[in-house]
């Protein structure tokens, strides 16, 4: 019987926490530190293995006295001792616990005792739970490592973020900047120690990049997604510094794409880098380059790719927080549902003294019909019914001990002075709402004494449980061909459609995600809803079916993802990374 691994176990903890700034550090409070575990290593070996292995081998059915390893730990002040000195004290009694072992009669390990509050135990058993314990502790100390490395490189880490942020990868119209953005991506992730790096491609779409960390194929694995493409600047003038030259104000990093969803990559890239090569679970990272248009090719670079990325759990990390340091797992997402609705009244446009009064205005039975059609759809600020259907159920329902008040609401959703709210957050997960999101007539400045023949009008539909997306553009246009309309020529069209979703977020996978972001962020995970809707979600749950999708990242409500001033709160992308690297060990232990 060899005895190799327990004799070599202290030098791996020297080798592991070698270069440990601070040995005193908790992943959170409550939790034990470096310096802790190791005297606790020290403590259960010379006064629980040592001493239970020597009364296995010379005394008659022995007992074996249970330490209660907690209350040593604050009886003798664990976290004021000196770490090195604890580590070699643990590596001299290990020693004599091996040696007890070695001059050990092969008939002895089958000499039994009774082990205080386990019952009976042979010595061969004992030296099971010796090498459990060992491997316990070992993934315990290597999360604290892991910890302390992201905070000796987290400028660094920083650094990559935004020099990936300089780099105007727009989806929507510049392909050879999205490639750019995927090779630098690509580069990163080969920097940082992520294996089997290569950009995945399909038939004009941009590119997308895949990485790995191969641990151990009988421990799980994570797949982590998110993307590299960016929104339009929009205006610039509103812009207080360039979008594409990260600036740092007020604890935010100010930059297109630092919340969405650069940020978001990188807390993960980090946290991977930050187990240095040996994450507890195997990771897999894709990152898309066509998010901001929709994903379109999403699905087939699943087909395409799906078995080089199938995984135990996913981590779609693009969506929000709570709020500012409040962490939050979203559990359901509205449905989408365009609608385009035109009125045509005249041949050409005409001199609106010529034809006023006795033509019809097609801006201003537009701007009616569409007035008509919102109650139906969305409770008005009015308090009327909303459209007929019955109601998603009111949830998920710990997202009302968020304590969300609408002083805050109004604040964060930038409504002016003297403007009332129409609902509350959590209407904006559980219930339809409509917007007229593009209008099709003279803008003021080109105006001029004309009725317009024509006009047209975009809407969208936020969509929830149990109707069909795409029922609510049916009904839209139903109730349009239903109005009396002998003044004008309306027609309506479906756009597009994409289906709302709910997960029951119970489980293993869940569970870890709750407390790896609890742990992180120092606060308890809220679940919420999110009004939007990201199609790439759906895709997801389509190709990998069963696959437990856990949807966290790094936004928050000031950050104005897909506005001016797009920003990152600093502090969260930090606690999004601790969380990250906490999540992976949680998720070794959940589906180990």
């Amino acid at each position: 019987m060899s005895f190799e691994d327990l004799a070599d176990f202290p030098k791996r903890v020297a080798s592991l926490i070698g270069g440990v700034l601070d040995t005193k550090e908790k992943a959170s409070p409550g939790e034990w530190a470096i310096v802790e575990n190791v005297c606790h290593l020290r403590d259960i070996e010379s006064e629980g293995y040592s001493v239970r292995i020597d009364q296995l081998l010379h005394e008659d059915d022995p007992l074996l006295r249970d330490l209660n390893g907690n209350q040593l730990a604050i009886e003798r002040r664990y976290i004021e001792d000196d770490c090195d000195a604890a580590l070699r004290a643990f590596a001299n009694a290990r020693a004599q616990s091996v040696s007890l072992l070695r001059n050990a009669d092969e008939r002895a390990f089958a000499r039994e005792g009774t082990f205080e509050n386990a019952g009976r135990i042979t010595l061969a058993q004992l030296v099971t739970k010796m090498r459990e314990h060992d491997a316990g502790h070992l993934h315990d100390i290597a999360l604290l490592v892991a910890l302390d490395r992201f905070a000796q490189q987290r400028d660094e880490f920083r650094a990559d973020l935004e020099e990936l942020c300089r780099i105007p990868g727009v989806s929507a119209s510049d392909p050879k900047e999205v490639r750019r953005s995927a090779e630098a991506t690509a580069r990163l992730l080969e920097k940082h120690g992520i294996g089997n790096v290569r950009l995945l491609e399909v038939d004009n779409a941009h590119p997308s990049v895949f990485g790995s960390i191969d641990v151990d194929p009988q421990l799980p694995t994570l797949l982590i997604y998110g993307h590299h493409d960016v929104q339009p600047v929009g205006k610039i003038d509103r812009w207080t510094t360039p979008p594409f030259e990260p600036a740092e104000r007020d604890g935010r990093l100010y930059g297109r794409g630092t919340s969405d969803d650069k940020g978001g990559v990188l807390a993960h890239v980090a946290a991977a880098a930050s187990y240095r090569g040996a994450p507890p679970c195997n990771l897999t990272f894709f990152i898309e380059g066509e998010e901001e248009i929709g994903s379109p090719n999403l699905g087939q670079f699943l087909e395409s790719y799906g078995e080089l990325l199938r995984a135990d759990a996913v981590v779609l990390a693009d969506t929000p927080n709570a709020d500012t340091g409040i962490p939050a797992l979203t559990q359901s997402l509205r449905g989408l549902c365009i609608v385009d609705i035109e009125v045509r009244t005249l041949e050409r446009p005409l001199h609106s003294g010529r034809g006023g009064g006795a033509a019809p205005d097609a801006i201003a039975i537009l701007c009616k019909l569409i007035a008509d059609v919102i109650p139906s759809v969305a409770r008005d600020p009015g308090g009327r019914g909303a459209m007929n259907v019955p109601r998603g159920p009111a949830r998920p329902g710990p997202s009302l001990t968020l304590g969300m008040t609408n002083e805050k609401l109004h604040r964060d959703l930038g409504l002016l002075d003297g403007v009332a709210l129409t609902g509350t957050r959590e209407q904006t997960w559980n219930e339809p709402a409509i917007a007229v999101i593009g209008f099709d007539a003279p803008p003021v400045e080109q105006s001029f004494n004309q009725l317009a023949a024509s006009a047209r009008a975009r809407l969208s539909i936020r969509t929830v449980p149990p109707r069909d997306s795409a029922s609510y553009g049916e009904e839209i246009i139903a109730k349009l061909k239903a109005i009396s309309m002998p003044h004008a020529l309306v027609s309506a069209q479906i756009v597009k459609s994409v289906p709302w979703w709910r997960t029951d977020a119970t489980g293993p996978v869940f569970d870890a995600a709750r407390r790896a972001l609890t742990r992180g962020y120092g606060r308890e995970v809220e679940m919420i809803g999110t009004g939007g809707s990201i199609s790439f979600v759906g895709t997801f749950e389509s190709a990998f079916a069963g696959t437990p999708l856990l949807l966290m990242g790094v936004e928050d409500p000031p950050c104005n993802a897909h506005s001016e001033n797009e920003s990152l709160h600093l502090a969260d992308w930090e606690s999004c990374v601790r969380a990250s690297i906490i999540l992976y060990d949680e998720l070794r232990r959940a589906l180990r």
